[in-house]
């Protein structure tokens, strides 16, 4: 038996790494919010922020990125809203900026970063703006709107997405999502860019099972 649940054992940990505008960092969410749900407290998550093209301007068309949402259609049966895309200038700094802000306010969880997401690539809303990021995290979170944009402004955000996408930029990885997973034994687990739940829900199940089977022994 897996354990689940209220067990009382040290939690596996995720290390999700993940751009708010990636499509497959949407996507994706499907499976982990299905691993939480499953294991409960026997699982932490820890989203940071893995800047596309560290946060400098995406460099592609709206036109090519509807391509894309088209092929992820085919692949996923998810229908994406090219319609926020402008121009070669648009960036996806904004946004995760914002939800960085956001939490270090107190927003913790999913809810302004998945909000922000939503809002781009389901409705089409234009939050590399930043007076539009900030109705969106606004509407989600409750936070005033001053205080974000001091939070916003604050070095320290900067500090924090440098950071965690120079951590991701250390992996040996190419893409986003990555689940970075691991357990308090030392067994880690590395997945870049795969997005169903079977394979992330394998992976977990094998970390907290193995650590039940220690905890059933002893130490001499």
């Amino acid at each position: 038996m897996l354990l689940a649940k209220g067990t009382g054992m040290q939690p596996v940990t995720i290390i999700h790494y993940l751009d708010v505008l990636s499509s497959w960092s949407l996507i994706s969410q499907r499976a982990l919010d299905a691993v939480t749900a499953e294991f409960g407290d026997a699982v932490v998550v820890d989203w940071r922020i893995a800047l596309f093209n560290d946060g400098a301007p995406v460099g592609e068309d709206a036109q090519k990125w509807a391509w894309y949402y088209d092929r992820i259609e085919a692949m996923t049966d998810v229908k994406l809203n090219p319609a926020w895309r402008e121009s070669l200038e648009d960036s996806t700094l904004v946004p995760n900026s914002v939800a960085v802000a956001a939490r270090r306010l107190g927003a913790s969880g999913d809810t302004v970063r998945l909000a922000l997401a939503r809002a781009a690539m389901l409705d089409g809303r234009k939050v590399q703006h930043r007076a539009i990021a900030f109705d969106v995290a606004v509407e989600a979170s409750g936070l005033d709107r001053e205080t974000l944009a001091t939070a916003l402004d604050d070095p320290l955000t900067r500090a924090e997405l440098d950071r965690t996408t120079k951590e991701y930029r250390a992996l040996p990885v190419s893409v986003v999502p990555v689940f970075l997973v691991s357990n308090p034994l030392g067994d880690v687990a590395l997945l870049s860019g795969y997005f169903q739940a079977q394979t992330l829900r394998a992976v977990v199940a094998e970390a907290i099972e193995t650590m039940r089977r220690y905890d059933g022994f002893m130490a001499p």
